[in-house]
């Protein structure tokens, strides 16, 4: 690793330090007392954490220690456009995904309760449209952009596209991971930790951060319309819901599930190797692009 490697991708877990640090700080805040009810200081928080401290901070941390200019971090962070295969693609991954996450996060409940894990729910009152439209929001277009700008614009860009294609997977893994732990939700860290793969390597074979912002915002806007239609009657997503509990409530069901969750793992592997396939090709007309056999000869007119 050069100096220069070193330096890059020190500042930029430096930059990720402060993040942690900075979300920490405001969460405690946000414990002690205050005025606000639940809604309120769940509205607040959510707001700062991810309009400040995940997307503000970071593009400007990075713009200030590692790009120089917002141009350069924008590119950096993977704000790109990409192919409309790769689109499809990626919104199909993530149809798959989410059903995928639900047989995941099924199961990480059922170890922990083996291991004598206890929490108490926290629903969200989806008593009114209102409500829904504003979880809609704080629940799934914040955290699409936002989260994304940290998790995978910034902690990719701590990374130049040589190193990316040399350590892959160390790339993805530690987007992952750290996506998962951000979450601080025991509850959460498996299926978050699952998103986080599929969603980092969106990113990686596209190019771009828009696909994975649009995954997780379609993800989490699921999660939400699931909480309203189980409030009421059935709307919206009720046969969403009523398909689930048939996957849960019979071992029938359960063996269906666990069929079904293998076949969309399987099928994200093979649309992922289509991406790849796509990748590789884009990588090869890039090196043919570049490769100029008669360069130093077109410089040098004396040559001739």
């Amino acid at each position: 690793m050069t100096d220069g490697l070193f330096s890059r991708r020190s500042k930029v877990w430096l930059c990720y330090l402060a993040i942690i640090i900075m979300t920490l700080i405001v969460r405690i805040g946000f414990s002690f007392g205050t005025t606000l009810n639940d809604t309120e200081i769940d509205v607040v928080f959510s707001t700062v954490v991810q309009i400040v401290i995940f997307g503000i901070v970071p593009v400007t941390l990075y713009s200030l220690t590692v790009s120089k200019n917002l141009k350069t971090t924008f590119a950096d962070f993977g704000f790109k456009k990409t192919s409309a295969l790769n689109w499809l693609r990626c919104i199909a991954i993530g149809i798959l995904m989410t059903f995928s996450a639900t047989f995941i996060s099924i199961v990480w409940h059922v170890l922990l309760n083996l291991i004598g894990f206890k929490y108490s729910p926290s629903d969200t009152d989806y008593s009114t449209v209102g409500m829904l439209f504003l979880q809609i929001f704080i629940t799934a277009i914040l955290p699409g952009v936002f989260e994304e700008t940290t998790h995978r614009g910034l902690l990719f860009a701590a990374f130049t596209p040589a190193e990316k294609k040399k350590n892959k997977w160390l790339v993805v893994i530690v987007s992952a991971l750290m996506f998962s732990l951000m979450h601080q939700n025991i509850r959460q860290t498996g299926y978050t930790f699952y998103d986080g793969v599929i969603l980092a390597l969106m990113c990686y074979y596209t190019g771009s951060i828009f696909p994975s912002m649009t995954v997780h915002f379609l993800n989490n806007f699921s999660s939400v319309l699931s909480g309203y239609a189980e409030q009421n009657d059935g709307a919206l997503y009720g046969f969403v819901n009523s398909f689930y509990d048939f996957l849960t409530s019979s071992l029938l069901g359960l063996l269906i599930f666990t069929a079904l969750f293998a076949l969309a793992v399987t099928l994200i592997v093979l649309l992922f190797k289509d991406m790849k396939r796509e990748y590789k090709k884009k990588e090869l007309l890039e090196k043919v692009k570049d490769f100029d056999p008669f360069g130093d000869l077109i410089e040098d007119e004396t040559a001739f």
